[in-house]
């Protein structure tokens, strides 16, 4: 039986082997079976999200050098058909819009970021991994949607979203630092849910339990709590 799946890119990404396991419902001894198999396998880092708190001390897995990075949150929402256009909003223009600004919102906006928080990953290839995230979005090499807040021309914000399995994602939202407070976060929101209405009826967001400020906009833009999980990295060495 498979229990695990061997990660291509970021196995190329990071240069050493990552692998995730799927099952969320495994237990500390069962897990630990898992780890010897694929540390004989030469994977050095896997990923594992559970549906409870593990006991990282508990002796089966306590060798395993686990880390909880990240309580992850899923929100979701009906979309609520709006005609509110706001001509500070728009899609991204290639060739046009500062794509060294959006990066760097990409940036900002992973501060709470598994790879951001775990100390065996070094901010560099944390920077790198969002950078190349935006870039590949900018150049349309994924089915990244990218809309930008502008005032005079000049990038204040960004959210990005997408379509997958029938439901509207958004992926990322930041805003400057020196434009925050000014509610720029609920006008990306819903211009992001007026993009999505003619695609799809639901809208989710995944981000971090740490991440209040984020939090607090969802709940207040009314998206519901759908499921929490607590996510794993284990350095198997």
């Amino acid at each position: 039986m498979v229990n695990f799946e061997l990660l291509a890119w970021d196995t190329e990404f990071f240069g050493f082997k990552v692998a995730r396991i799927p099952d969320q419902k495994l237990s500390g001894d069962q897990l630990a079976t898992i780890f010897e198999n694929l540390k004989k396998l030469g994977i050095r880092l896997v990923y594992f999200a559970s549906t409870v708190e593990l006991l990282l001390n508990q002796s089966s897995i306590s060798l395993f050098n686990g880390i909880l990075v990240d309580r992850k949150i899923t929100y979701k929402k009906e979309i609520v058909a709006t005609n509110q256009a706001d001509q500070h909003i728009s899609s991204f223009q290639k060739g046009i819009d500062d794509e060294e600004i959006l990066i760097q919102l990409a940036i900002e906006a992973g501060e709470f970021s598994r790879f951001n928080t775990d100390p065996n990953i070094d901010k560099n290839s944390f920077q790198k991994l969002f950078r190349l995230w935006m870039e590949n979005a900018l150049a349309q090499k994924t089915d990244t949607h990218v809309l930008v807040y502008k005032e005079q021309n000049e990038i204040c914000g960004m959210v990005t979203l997408k379509l997958k399995d029938g439901i509207g994602n958004i992926d990322l939202i930041a805003v400057r630092q020196d434009f925050r407070g000014r509610g720029m976060g609920k006008k990306l929101l819903i211009a992001a849910e007026t993009n999505l209405n003619n695609k799809t009826d639901q809208v989710s967001v995944v981000t971090q339990s740490r991440n209040s400020l984020a939090c607090r906009l969802y709940e207040s833009f009314g998206f519901e709590l759908a499921n929490q999980v607590y996510f794993y990295h284990f350095w198997l060495k």
